[in-house]
């Protein structure tokens, strides 16, 4: 009969030696570093996604003014909740009799994707008055006073920026360049740049050109 043997009490474990201990950090480190570096594309591709979409936005607006001889407006929020991310097109037609009647919301508010800003500093402009001067139209001279976001009311001489594109194509105001960048918003009206930077400056963005001449876009991306 096989002798059992007694319990061992008493007993002391084992511990990790140094060399271990250092070589578990070595490889965390190295996972942390994969996982900061693979946020860096993602990043890249919502600043391109938006600005794809912005770039077909303005498109699919100038085909709108050519098809339907409207006038058409790209309207940015630039105050308050959804400040240069949230978007929306507004459509200026004429009525049954041939005569241009009110502006109507033809796409709903859209945001950019999340940690896309447009730039504040793009040269884009305020809500034009008076553009139709000259063309010998029965319309509205600017664009409404005030426009709904969310169920609230804005102004948007004081919270939009936007660009209008004639029923030609071409664009009733000064050539618009639109710049995305990685960002977040800040204190007030301002935003935070979140991307990598030179100086102060965004070093990535994506830019989208419109001639004025032709109302054609054109992208340029860094």
């Amino acid at each position: 009969m096989a002798k059992r043997l007694p319990p061992l009490f008493g007993r002391v474990s084992r511990g990790y030696s140094l060399i271990e201990l250092l070589a578990v950090m070595a490889i965390l480190s190295a996972l942390a570093g994969l996982t900061v570096g693979s946020l860096s594309p993602v990043k890249a591709n919502a600043l391109t996604s938006g600005g794809n979409r912005i770039a077909d936005l303005l498109t699919g607006a100038r085909q709108n003014s050519i098809s339907r001889h409207a006038f058409t407006a790209v309207v940015i929020k630039r105050a308050g909740d959804g400040r240069y991310s949230s978007y929306c097109l507004l459509e200026l037609a004429r009525d049954d009799n041939g005569n241009f009647a009110a502006w109507n919301m033809l796409a709903p508010w859209r945001s950019l994707p999340e940690g896309i800003r447009f730039h504040p500093n793009a040269p884009v402009t305020a809500p034009a008055a008076n553009f139709l001067d000259g063309l010998g139209e029965t319309a509205p001279s600017s664009l409404p006073g005030s426009l709904q976001f969310h169920g609230q009311a804005i102004d948007l001489k004081g919270n939009t920026i936007c660009q209008i594109f004639a029923p030609d194509g071409t664009l009733a105001d000064k050539p618009l360049r639109l710049r995305l960048v990685q960002a977040a918003e800040g204190a007030g009206d301002a935003i935070i740049y979140t991307g990598p930077k030179t100086g102060d400056l965004p070093a990535n963005y994506y830019d989208i050109v419109i001639l004025r001449e032709t109302g054609q876009t054109k992208v340029e991306r860094l």
